[in-house]
């Protein structure tokens, strides 16, 4: 979940050489799958595919939507309960 201090570091929106993002640094460091909660905006991020440079491009779905967890985990996530806290 996003919080209004850490949101753009969360999102990767923020990206400079000092502070690349949280999407950045979790995929260089080989993290699967890096699932991000946007409270502001209602939507859900899933990063796959980590390598170098970045994930693959970010699967994104609105909150209370059914997102695919591929591998490892491999299951439909209902973001419905997350709606409580935005």
């Amino acid at each position: 979940m996003t919080s209004p201090s850490t949101r753009a570091a969360d999102l990767g929106l923020a990206h400079t050489a000092a502070n690349p993002g949280k999407p950045w640094v979790y995929a260089e460091a080989g993290v699967p799958l890096y699932l991000v909660v946007d409270r502001k905006d209602a939507r859900v991020t899933l990063h796959a595919e980590p390598g170098p440079g970045g994930y693959a491009p970010p699967t994104v779905c609105s909150v209370g939507e059914r997102l695919w967890l591929p591998k490892p985990f491999g299951f439909h996530l209902d973001t419905e309960p997350f709606k409580q806290h935005l």
